[in-house]
Parts: structure tokens; sequence; C-alpha cells
């Protein structure tokens, strides 16, 4: 290929994509303990509070793909990031009704940003697209549910809290890794 990669941009998308899965398996796994230890409520509303993210997750897949093209993968990437971080600092600030509310705007965001993350990285890559993918897709959402797991760890000793308070740490550690992406994706 007469293309070159761009390790360091790949480097980016990859990290990105890997605290993007972070971020999605710490609320999977914690927002249920969370409504039933903090909120107070059953678990079959934490479960469904976590279905409703996964649900508007999908549309923001569709969402965030056609607006990558229209206006640029990085854009959505970067905004899509920004958007989600007072999401995140709102989400132990709200009751059972409110985490509702914010669990479905976060999954519309969050999943606005999948996809373009998956293109750059590609883009960043011409000649191990493959690779770019797998990594993006597979390695990057293994590490991001590794993660996810030992942030039980900070549950048991801080409490579930502290854990959604960690993921919006990682909230802000992904946009920062996006910030330094080319606009062009490639």
């Amino acid at each position: 290929r007469t293309e070159r990669n761009d390790w360091p941009q790949f480097g980016l998308a990859a990290s990105g994509a890997t605290t993007r899965a972070i971020i999605g398996f710490g609320l999977q796994i914690y927002v249920p303990l969370y409504a039933v230890a903090v909120l107070a409520t059953s678990e079959g509303i934490g479960n469904a509070a976590v279905a409703t993210m996964l649900v508007t997750s999908a549309v923001g897949t569709l969402v965030g793909g056609r607006l990558a093209d229209r206006i640029g993968f990085r854009t959505v990437v970067v905004w899509s990031l920004a958007i989600a971080i007072p999401l995140m600092i709102a989400l132990p600030l709200v009751g059972v009704t409110g985490a509702f509310l914010v669990m479905g705007a976060i999954g519309l965001i969050e999943g606005a940003n999948f996809y373009p993350l998956v293109v750059i990285a590609q883009n960043a890559l011409p000649g191990y697209m493959g690779l770019a993918a797998g990594v993006t897709l597979g390695l990057a959402i293994g590490i991001g549910a590794g993660v996810a797991a030992l942030l039980g760890v900070l549950a048991d000793t801080a409490g579930l809290t502290a854990v959604l308070w960690a993921v919006v740490g990682v909230s802000v550690l992904s946009l920062a890794l996006a910030l330094p992406l080319r606009s062009d994706g490639k």
C-alpha cells in the first residue's frame, strides 16, 4: 500500500474506544447495584435503567454514523464525549426517575461515537484495517469489561457512588484522548 499508517492516531482512537468501553460496562454493571443499594429501588428498576441506555445507544449508533458522514468523524466523537461528561456528573445526583432520563441520554450520546472511533482507527491504519477494527471492537471491549470488573474493588472499598464518580473521570480521560484526533479522521 502506498498510504502511510499513522500509529499515534490509531493509538488515540483505540484508547478512546477502550475508555468508552469502560464507561459502558461500568454503567451496565454498577447502575443496577447503585439503584438497589443507594436509590433503594428494585433490581428490576436498575436493570430497566440499563436497558434504557442500551436501547438509546442503538439509536445513537445510527444517528452518530449519519452525523459523522455529514459533519466529520472527529466532530461527532469529540462533541459526544464532551456532552456525556455533564450527564455522567448528573447520574449520582439524581433520583430514580432522573436516572432513567440520564441513562437514556448517555446511551444516545455514547452510542454516537462508537463507530466513528472505529472508522478513525481504520483510516489511521490503511495497511492494517482488520487489525484496527479488531483492536477497537474486540480488544478495547475486552479491556473495557476487565477494567469495569476491577471497579468492583472500588465499589467494595469506597461504595457504589465512588464508582459512578470514577466513570466520570474515565469520561474526562476519553475526551482528552479524542481532542488530539485529526479532523479528517485519516
